[in-house]
Formats: structure tokens, sequence, C-alpha cells
């Protein structure tokens, strides 16, 4: 007997100029990050404050999938690890596809810590199949 694996849909949604959030039917939290665009304290700020609104007081296993030539600065790469940047996520997965974003991603597990699960991961299969191992861990 073959088992049907039901597509992923999605819940609630919210966009704006810097990251599209959504709320999958897998319960997983999925940010995409707007293309080309530079994140600075201020942008990163206003994506914290759109999280902070979209998960209403609720923790999530939380994706970020890098649009194309994003990038962040140091100063909003400590932003995002910050307790208040960390307290709508159970974990983070991020997908980079980059040269800058690696290195930031190298800076931010080698200086930076949490005290909640984050890993980096080049596809997002990879990172959805870590984030829905945790799910299922902590069941």
């Amino acid at each position: 007997m073959k088992t049907v694996v039901e597509p992923v849909k999605t819940i609630k949604e919210f966009s704006d100029r810097l990251c599209q959030i959504k709320l999958r039917s897998d319960y997983i939290l999925q940010v995409n990050t707007t293309k080309d665009v530079e994140y600075g304290t201020s942008e990163a700020a206003q994506v914290i404050k759109n999280m902070l609104d979209f998960a209403d007081n609720k923790q999530f296993y939380v994706l970020i999938v890098s649009g194309d030539y994003a990038n962040v600065t140091y100063e909003s790469i400590k932003l995002l690890s910050s307790p208040i940047a960390m307290s709508y996520s159970l974990a983070k997965a991020y997908v980079i596809n980059s040269l800058p974003q690696k290195l930031m991603a190298n800076f931010y597990l080698k200086t930076l810590k949490t005290n909640k699960p984050v890993k980096f991961f080049r596809n997002q299969t990879d990172a959805e199949q870590w984030l829905k191992s945790l799910q299922l861990s902590n069941a």
C-alpha cells in the first residue's frame, strides 16, 4: 500500500517589500526574503516586527529562504540572533545560496549563540527535513 503525501498548503500569508511570510499546513513558518535587498538593522528590525505580529505570541519551526543576492550586514545578523528575534521560533533553518550568505552563516555559527537550534542549508528540502525531524522528536 502506497502512502499518500498531502501537498503542503498555505494557511495564512503576509508580504511586504522585505519578505513573504506564510504559515504552512505542516506548521512550518516559512519566510522568503526579497532578492537583491541588503538587510541592514532597520530592514532586519522590520522583518522581526513582521514575524512577531504574524506569529501572534506563538512559536514555530521557522524556515528562512534567502532571496538571490540578498545580504545581511554584521549588525543585522546580530539582531536576527537576538532573544526577541528567536522568541517566535522553536528552531530556525536558513536556506542560503551565495558566498556572502555563507560567510555570514559561518560568522553566525562561530560567534553568536542562541538558546534555540539554528542550522544553515544549501537547499530547501534538507532544511525542511531537519525541521520536520525536530517536530517529530518534540511531539
